[in-house]
């Protein structure tokens, strides 16, 4: 696991705003789950996660809540209904799927109790 000072020094790097915002709050939580959120999250760019909705759609289960530290992408569509949260998403999956960001996750379940994330 990442310590909260190495996420510091990676969010120095970062430029956009949405991210920088998500970073420090999940920096400030005590669980592990969300520290870790934040470790994947703050990864340098070529590192960063791409998920598509078929990936999802295969690990994921009816009325679960999912988390995907970087860009979700849709070629598929979801055969269940799920609570999704990710960094990013394309135009086309905004279209099939409403998606949160990572911070309304974090104020619903602070714990990242039932959350499970996809990579």
């Amino acid at each position: 696991m990442i310590s909260k000072t190495k996420i510091k020094e990676r969010l120095t790097r970062k430029t956009n705003p949405s991210v920088v915002d998500t970073l420090n709050l999940l920096r400030k939580q005590k669980s592990p789950f969300w520290i870790r959120v934040a470790g994947i999250i703050s990864k340098p760019k070529r590192k960063s996660i791409i998920v598509n909705i078929s990936k999802i759609n295969k690990y994921s289960a009816d009325g679960e809540t999912i988390v995907v530290p970087g860009k979700v992408l849709g070629s598929d569509k979801l055969e269940h209904k799920i609570t999704l949260a990710a960094v990013s998403a394309s135009e086309e999956v905004k279209k099939k799927v409403k998606i949160l960001k990572i911070d309304e996750i974090v104020k619903k379940s602070s714990e990242g109790k039932g959350v499970k994330i996809i990579m």
